[in-house]
C-alpha cells in the first residue's frame, strides 16, 4: 500500500533503516545517527509537491518498509521521474517491492495520462539500474558527472519508459504478481521477463 508520507511513519521507517546504512549510499540523503535527524528529512519530502512521496506500507506486516516517489514532475510535457526511492531490507527484491512500481507506473499512465517515466540513477548502483531494466525501462544513456553525491561528482545512467510501453508490461505485471504465479514457498513461477514477453 502506498500512504502520502506523514509523521505517523517516522518511527517504522526508522526501524527499517537500523544496521542498514550502506542502503543509503546512492540516496544524497543518510544514514542518520538518531530517529530525529530521519524524521526532519522525511518531514521535507513530505512538505514537497515535487517530488510527491508515499510511505510504502507492506500488508504483510502492516509495517512500513520504505519510501517511493516521483519527481521532476512536468505535467504540461506529459513527462515524470521515478525517486526518491529508499526500501528496507526486508522490502528489497521481493514481489511486494515490485508491486509498488506497479502502483507508480498504473498512476502515472492509467490515472494521471502521462507519456514518459524516466527513471535515473548512479550506475554504481547495480541494484536499482538492474531493477529498472527488469521493469522494461529503456537504458537512453549515460550524463557523466552530473550531480554531487556524498562530496563527489558522479554520473547518472538515464532510463526511460513510455506509454507505448505500458500495456505489455502492465499485463506481465498483472500475471506475474498473481496468486497463479505462486509457488508454495513465495517465489514466482514464471519469471517477470517471461511473463512481459507473451505481449
Amino acid at each position: 500500500m502506498l500512504e502520502p508520507l506523514h509523521r505517523r511513519h517516522h518511527r517504522d521507517l526508522w526501524e527499517s533503516a537500523q544496521g542498514d546504512e550502506a542502503s543509503f549510499g546512492f540516496l544524497g540523503a543518510g544514514p542518520f545517527g538518531t530517529q530525529a535527524e530521519m524524521g526532519a528529512w522525511l518531514d521535507g519530502l513530505a512538505a514537497a509537491h515535487d517530488p510527491m512521496v508515499w510511505a510504502v506500507r507492506a500488508v504483510s506486516s502492516g509495517r512500513v518498509r520504505g519510501i517511493a516517489g516521483l519527481s521532476a514532475i512536468r505535467a504540461a510535457e506529459g513527462t515524470i521521474e521515478v525517486g526518491p526511492l529508499w526500501f528496507g531490507a526486508d522490502l528489497r527484491r521481493t514481489r511486494a517491492g515490485s508491486e509498488v512500481f506497479f502502483l507508480l507506473l498504473r498512476l502515472v499512465f492509467d490515472e494521471l495520462g502521462y507519456r514518459r517515466v524516466g527513471w535515473r540513477c548512479d550506475p554504481r548502483n547495480g541494484p536499482a539500474c538492474a531493477a529498472a531494466e527488469r521493469l522494461g525501462f529503456l537504458r537512453e544513456g549515460l550524463l557523466r558527472e552530473l550531480v554531487v553525491l556524498n562530496g563527489a561528482a558522479a554520473d547518472v545512467a538515464c532510463y526511460g519508459l513510455l506509454s507505448s510501453d505500458w500495456p505489455a508490461l502492465r499485463n506481465g505485471l498483472l500475471i506475474w504478481m498473481s496468486a497463479d504465479n505462486s509457488a508454495e514457498d513465495g517465489t514466482a513461477i514464471r519469471s517477470l521477463a517471461d511473463c512481459i514477453s507473451g505481449f
